[in-house]
């Protein structure tokens, strides 16, 4: 626990608190706190996104006294022989609670011929208010046509991407303090609009980023403008297509990208062990309850997380890995038999 004035004297002493959330920090810490918005109201109005968005999301909505009521309308673009399944979770702290499959379209082949449309409702009552988190997994040849829903809010957990739909001057919002933008089309090169200024998307897959300057003070987000789209936006808070539907659940995360002097950070909270330094490797040493984790297709898949590291071919940025030992302990299937037929 690291302040920049000593106020508390230990972390519970803060956690107890009424300090508010924007002047702490999180470095791999869960925070236990749940997330209520006072003064919130269910919507007597329809919200319909009908941006083509292309892949896999996640976006956070906020339940109070009301059915939980999502409509997705999909595309298959059949542009690889990879199965395009559509898997749509629903979650609450972080546990699923529920959720709903569609087949593939029957097309395993990749001769581009885009499917007729697709539809996946979720409809959920009498649920406890709070914050959900609605999970999207698809592969790239799943473009999202359009969402509808009843809920006021709907924002996009620290990506989206944009397919190639042809539209023009597509405008979002964000509360990030930093944003990135790639784009594998040499069609949708072009100078982004952020607030008053802009910033140069000169390069096919390479990840340009910008800085806001400044936190937006009468508003308290970023407008960004895409004059084309078939580009990717991610960034370090949400996005949201209206200021209504704006919401951050999540506390800061600290990472590279922070400038503390500019921010109204004042705490910090880090759950972090020092890896050991042996003959100038660095060997560090992870638990994970594989009871817990996701499996497909009786498969578990890991990432290796490197905050700030730029996608830049020409970067002398990069992590060299040495080895990565895998030990597994728990039953195995012969013995976890055993012990259900005691």
């Amino acid at each position: 626990f690291c302040q920049t004035a000593n106020n508390y004297p230990t972390v519970n002493d803060y956690l107890n608190s009424a300090t508010s959330s924007d002047s702490l920090a999180l470095y791999n810490y869960k925070m236990e706190k749940k997330f209520n918005i006072a003064d919130y109201s269910p919507s007597t109005k329809e919200l319909i996104i009908d941006n083509d968005l292309r892949g896999d999301f996640q976006f956070y909505t906020y339940i109070k006294s009301e059915t939980m009521n999502f409509d997705f309308v999909f595309k298959d673009l059949n542009s690889n022989k990879d199965e395009d399944r559509i898997d749509l979770n629903l979650y609450y702290d972080d546990i699923l609670i529920d959720t709903k499959h569609l087949d593939d379209d029957d097309n395993k082949s990749d001769d581009k011929r885009v499917s007729l449309d697709r539809k996946l409702s979720l409809l959920v009552p009498n649920l406890p208010e709070g914050v959900y988190k609605i999970e999207l997994r698809v592969n790239d040849d799943i473009v999202t046509t359009q969402i509808n829903t009843k809920q006021k809010i709907l924002s996009f957990a620290n990506k989206i991407r944009f397919a190639d739909d042809n539209s023009q001057n597509t405008e979002l919002i964000t509360d990030s303090d930093t944003i990135e933008a790639i784009t594998t089309n040499p069609q949708s090169l072009q100078n982004i609009e952020v607030d008053k200024t802009t910033f140069d998307l000169n390069a096919t897959f390479k990840q340009i980023s910008y800085k806001f300057p400044q936190k937006n003070i009468d508003t308290n987000y970023h407008l960004i403008r895409l004059k084309k789209n078939d580009v990717t936006i991610s960034g370090n808070g949400v996005f949201a297509f209206n200021n209504d539907s704006l919401l951050n659940p999540s506390y800061k995360k600290f990472d590279t990208n922070m400038d503390m002097a500019s921010t109204t950070i004042s705490y910090l909270l880090a759950n972090y062990k020092l890896p050991d330094d042996i003959d100038g490797w660095k060997y560090a040493e992870i638990e994970v309850d594989l009871t817990k984790a996701y499996r497909e297709n009786r498969t578990y898949s890991f990432i290796v997380s490197i905050p700030g590291l730029v996608l830049d071919k020409a970067s002398d940025n990069y992590l060299e890995i040495k080895k990565i030992d895998i030990a597994l302990e728990g039953k195995n299937l012969i013995n976890l038999i055993k012990g259900k037929l005691k």
